[in-house]
């Protein structure tokens, strides 16, 4: 219903009191959207802390704005200046990492797409694998099931050497990641130990594709997969 010539006014006191720092908090926001923009490579959380900690902002105004807050805003930010788009499919996410390779660097500085840590010297060196899986870090679009894991045990500790973006669960897919290892590792020998959560597919493909290894569960897996 529309009024003519009628202004509505807020009669009662406001209740909040004013915040004088507004304006360079507002500043700080747009100073770091812009450079979100303007740098393609450095982590949000690297430029949220660098630009709350220049000489010239005051600490008041750092702790009005929060890192969790703002991140959503960030990649928006980013975004819309070309930034990589969201891949809409597996396929297309394995394109714009292979064009844009030069992003995907792992610590060794080396190319992270090809999943195999170096060239897996340190899965050659170790007679015994360990095996896990996690659902929570994998991406929702495009939808992947799992990031699968292969540790070497290498002078006691645990070497994450082998990384698997996977679409499903089943033997047939862990026995074609066991046959690549064989065949693109160098030397690379059939371990003597394996150890894994209660998967019965994993168990199937590491009874093929290593038949002369033996295969120990994690008590933890195992009590999982049994309330499931």
């Amino acid at each position: 219903m529309k009024i003519a010539n009628r202004i509505i006014t807020h009669v009662n006191p406001h209740s909040c009191n004013s915040n004088n720092l507004l304006p360079d908090v507002s500043l700080l926001r747009k100073t770091i959207m812009k450079r979100c923009t303007e740098d393609k490579s450095t982590p949000f959380s690297r430029i949220f802390f660098e630009e709350t900690t220049r000489g010239n902002v005051s600490p008041e105004v750092e702790a009005q704005l929060s890192f969790c807050k703002m991140e959503s805003g960030m990649y928006k930010a980013r975004r819309k200046t070309g930034f990589l788009p969201i891949p809409s499919s597996v396929l297309n996410f394995v394109d714009e990492a292979q064009a844009h390779e030069g992003k995907f660097l792992d610590v060794y500085g080396e190319c992270f797409l090809g999943g195999i840590i170096g060239d897996g010297e340190d899965l050659v060196c170790s007679e015994e694998w360990h095996m896990d899986d996690t659902f929570k870090t994998v991406s929702w679009q495009p939808r992947l099931r799992q990031l699968f894991t292969v540790m070497a045990i290498y002078n006691n500790q645990a070497l994450p050497i082998v990384f698997c973006l996977m679409m499903a669960r089943n033997a047939t897919l862990y026995e074609e990641i066991f046959r690549h290892l064989m065949e693109n590792i160098p030397n690379l020998q059939q371990p003597r130990n394996i150890v894994s959560d209660y998967e019965a597919a994993i168990k199937a493909a590491v009874s093929r594709a290593f038949p002369l290894a033996r295969l120990f569960i994690y008590l933890s897996g195992f009590i999982k997969n049994r309330n499931e």
